[in-house]
């Protein structure tokens, strides 16, 4: 199996999927919606990392929830007894077509070299984090800020930490030293072998970087 193709199953895995691999090449998928009914998806024979790619949005886009759904209301006209309440179908087809376009869209990522990741953090924090990382010198600070928070010198605390789809992760830490306060943002290889640290940014915003020709992306969201 070509090593992309891998690559593209791994994230598969990731995204909660189950798949198998038969001897013509081709690759079964399968998952269960929220209302517990069993997905099934099959590619064609011989597949690459390009025709995965290409059948997995071929699937989502031919998916049609209202056909979906009214297969299944046949099927209980037709005697089934297993078959949910109409509702139940309608908003089961939505998140299935949903399933499959994060499928489809987690998997393109894969495909490009791109890792997602999303960090929700309160609003209180992100707002003294971008207080303290505007501040040139201690002398900016207020009596009351110095009091509460202090200005020790050489102090690092961490914001937060996020692991990307490949196993690598990054450290967002706050840091203090003598005269000023900084980000540390530290990105760690998936064998935690290696560490690259990013340029301090003096913000807690987005964030994206290259590295080893992945990109990596964090979405930081207040809440």
């Amino acid at each position: 199996m070509e090593e992309k193709l891998q690559k593209l199953l791994d994230k598969v895995e990731y995204l909660g999927w189950r798949y198998k691999v038969y001897e013509d090449g081709s690759i079964g998928l399968e998952n269960w919606s929220p209302a517990g009914e069993d997905l099934l998806f099959e590619t064609q024979e011989g597949a690459t990392a390009d025709s995965f790619l290409h059948d997995l949005y071929v699937n989502a886009d031919e998916f049609d929830p209202d056909e979906h759904v009214e297969m299944w209301v046949e099927a209980r006209m037709c005697g089934r007894k297993d078959v949910p309440p109409a509702r139940v179908l309608a908003k089961d087809a939505d998140e299935i077509a949903d399933m499959y376009w994060d499928l489809f869209y987690g998997v393109q990522d894969a495909y490009n070299g791109i890792h997602k990741a999303r960090v929700e953090l309160r609003k209180d924090l992100i707002d003294k984090v971008k207080r303290f990382l505007s501040i040139k010198s201690f002398e900016e600070m207020t009596e009351k800020e110095m009091n509460v928070i202090g200005a020790e010198e050489d102090s690092c605390e961490t914001i937060f930490s996020v692991e990307f789809d490949d196993g690598s992760c990054l450290n967002f830490d706050l840091c203090s030293g003598k005269n000023n306060y900084w980000d540390d943002v530290i990105w760690t290889s998936p064998d935690g072998k290696t560490d690259v640290m990013l340029e301090p940014t003096f913000s807690i915003d987005d964030i994206e970087s290259t590295i080893n020709g992945e990109e990596y992306r964090v979405e930081i969201v207040g809440v």
